[in-house]
């Protein structure tokens, strides 16, 4: 048995940890559910980078930027399977209103509720 089957348990018994769960039959790095968890965490970092670059625009109060942020965030969270963030978003994009319009004043809860909706997407 390789050093990485080794550090990797594939069925119980196997390894140094031979009460260890079944993750992979496989030895690190090939398991599905590493891919799995990868992409998971990619998606959440980009959904960061989405609701970084939301407060970003709210603060210098550019709300045609803060929209498309909004809508990027909300049209990602859907297509990554996160329907409470994508909520949280699609509210967002509800309070900042359409274009050339001021954004309603509920627009700061929204984004309260945006954060907290992908803080709990990491739990």
């Amino acid at each position: 048995m390789g050093t990485l089957a080794k550090l990797a348990p594939g069925t119980p018994g196997d390894g140094p940890w031979p009460d260890a769960p079944v993750r992979s039959s496989r030895a690190i790095g090939a398991g599905a559910w590493e891919h799995e968890n990868v992409a998971r965490e990619l998606d959440l970092a980009d959904l960061l980078r989405e609701a970084v670059a939301i407060s970003r625009t709210l603060l210098q109060q550019d709300w045609r930027e803060a929209r498309l942020h909004a809508q990027a965030a909300s049209t990602k969270a859907e297509h990554y399977g996160m329907p409470a963030v994508h909520a949280a978003a699609a509210a967002l994009v509800t309070q900042l209103g359409a274009e050339g319009a001021s954004p309603s004043a509920g627009y700061a809860r929204a984004l309260d509720q945006l954060s907290r909706a992908i803080d709990r997407a990491f739990e």
